[in-house]
């Protein structure tokens, strides 16, 4: 559950600035400059890098420990 509630603040915090930016310049009607949308790609492809590994992860272990208990 622990590893649960930090993968969730992590997810939430990478994800909160890029939200924010889009947010912002959607409210005050203005442009993203090409320094923000950088941001915003490397925020969004950390998180799908992070949900790539808590998936790939748990899954090698959970088959190593079914081929241990065969």
């Amino acid at each position: 559950m622990i590893f649960s509630a930090v993968f969730i603040a992590i997810i939430i915090i990478l994800e909160a600035g890029p939200v924010y930016l889009l947010f912002m310049a959607d409210l005050r009607g203005s442009t993203i400059t090409g320094f923000q949308w950088f941001q915003i790609v490397i925020a969004f492809f950390m998180v799908l890098i992070i949900i790539g590994f808590t998936i790939y992860k748990p899954m090698k272990m959970g088959l190593e420990a079914i081929s241990r208990y065969e």
